[in-house]
């Protein structure tokens, strides 16, 4: 079965993380250390699956108008 992986690259992945060894690191080094995990695991029990990922950012194109504008 295809495999897709969307990693939030976001303002909210950059705040850290407090681990249970007393060290910190960010949410996007965590998320990135899982997605190589997890690719590691792929490719040695399952060569032939199709894997695509995807950096996401989401922007809001249009500025919502405040109520002194309406």
């Amino acid at each position: 079965m295809p495999t897709v992986i969307l990693l939030d690259v976001s303002l909210s992945m950059t705040r850290p993380v407090q681990l249970s060894d007393g060290t910190e690191s960010i949410r996007k080094q965590l998320a990135e250390i899982g997605i190589n995990a997890f690719l590691d695991h792929l490719s040695v029990h399952s060569k032939l699956e199709f894997i695509s990922l995807k950096e996401h950012l989401s922007k809001k194109d249009k500025q919502q108008p405040s109520r002194n504008q309406l």
